[in-house]
């Protein structure tokens, strides 16, 4: 199972008043996982329900720990509060169809058949999305895993990702109820679950498109934590790849789709101009670095060169729909652009000095960046002349 919790849970540059909880939540975290690994089930039930607490309300890594404890509960006989956790991760809605995960996970298994998950699973089933309306035939769609945006108008539905399998019933009931039409294109920002599970659910008469690498990631299981894994998916053949900037006339606006792999390796954004709204995926997480881990960035220079000439053809009052969180203003986008920028340089110009990354490490921890976001900037960045 894998430990790198922490390093994820942590921005650039730290400010935050929640810092000394995500620290905490980080320690008993590797704590439990410790303990996991040594056979102290005790233990390992204790520590996880304590970093799950320790969470702050609202922060984006909240349900992945919270579905551990759910996880350490099952794994040790305790059904009824290993549902407990599931029910929290699935009400806060901060990602809530997380709980999805447990129909993959056998750990799960007796839970799943158990009376006290009945009353959830129906919840589940019968899941109700939020609608907020945007601009123009614009509406936001919360709830069915990452932030699904979509635009009604005379050219029909165009929908921007599909949530977790159990989003896709639910955006279909969305339009189902207000006598719209099912999407007549998809468009899928990443291949990571929480963003394409619900796509056959809503895809008999669409065109669906991906950038290149999410298709090859779609064909192949897609690891959620070790041993358990979305599988991989039958309609990936069938997904129309968007290798170079694209754009599509629909709803009286020119839609823009452009590849700008950073969060997975397989990202496209999503600009609607007219309507003066970006959907950016998981390329911006609203409260954390958005190119944290790094994974998909392989050329860190060139990102940053390529997204800040994109950010300057938006209009300043341009609307950020992120992959999940609430939306934000292009300034607050630009600020998190600008720190990453920042940590990149700080990284290359020690790196350029001859400085040993253990010293880099120990420099940036005095400044609150993460030494797990360093080792893979590290990597990844050249050293200029």
């Amino acid at each position: 199972m894998r430990r790198l919790f922490g390093a994820a849970l942590l921005s650039c540059v730290l400010a935050s008043p929640v810092s000394a909880q995500l620290g905490l939540a980080d320690s008993l975290y590797n704590a439990s996982m410790s303990a996991l690994e040594r056979g102290d089930s005790v233990r390992y039930r204790d520590m996880m329900e304590r970093a799950a607490t320790a969470m702050p309300e609202g922060h984006m890594n909240r349900p992945f720990v919270q579905y551990q404890a759910a996880r350490a509960d099952a794994l040790t006989g305790h059904i009824a509060e290993s549902v407990m956790w599931l029910g929290r991760t699935f009400h806060e809605g901060i990602e809530g169809l997380m709980v999805w995960y447990a129909t993959r996970d056998s750990a799960f298994a007796q839970v799943l058949r158990s009376s006290e998950y009945r009353p959830l699973s129906t919840e589940i089933d019968h899941l109700a999305l939020k609608v907020m309306p945007l601009a123009g035939p614009l509406l936001l769609l919360e709830g069915a895993g990452g932030n699904s945006l979509v635009s009604i108008g005379p050219d029909g539905t165009f929908l921007v990702d599909a949530g977790y399998v159990p989003g896709g019933p639910a955006i279909g009931r969305v339009l189902a109820d207000r006598k719209w039409p099912l999407p007549a294109w998809i468009v899928l920002t990443h291949a990571h679950e929480d963003h394409t599970g619900g796509v056959p659910a809503l895809s008999e008469h669409a065109h669906v498109l991906a950038h290149p690498e999410a298709i090859a990631q779609l064909k192949k299981p897609q690891e959620f934590i070790e041993g358990v894994d979305a599988p991989a998916k039958p309609f990936a053949g069938a997904i129309e790849p968007v290798p170079q900037e694209r754009t599509i006339p629909f709803n009286g606006d020119t839609i823009v789709i452009l590849p700008m792999p950073a969060h997975s390796g397989g990202d496209l954004l999503v600009w609607f101009p007219t309507s003066r709204v970006l959907h950016t995926g998981d390329n911006f997480l609203p409260g954390a670095n958005p190119f944290l881990e790094l994974g998909g960035i392989r050329d860190i220079e060139a990102y940053l060169a390529n997204m800040g000439t994109f950010l300057d053809r938006l209009d300043p009052a341009t609307r950020i729909v992120p992959g999940h969180g609430s939306v934000r203003t292009l300034a607050e986008l630009r600020a998190i652009y600008r720190k990453t920028a920042d940590c990149v340089d700080f990284v290359r110009r020690n790196k350029a000095a001859g400085t040993s990354l253990d010293d880099i490490k120990a420099q940036g921890a005095q400044m609150g960046i993460g030494a797990g976001w360093i080792e893979r900037a590290y990597r990844r960045v050249g050293v200029r002349e």
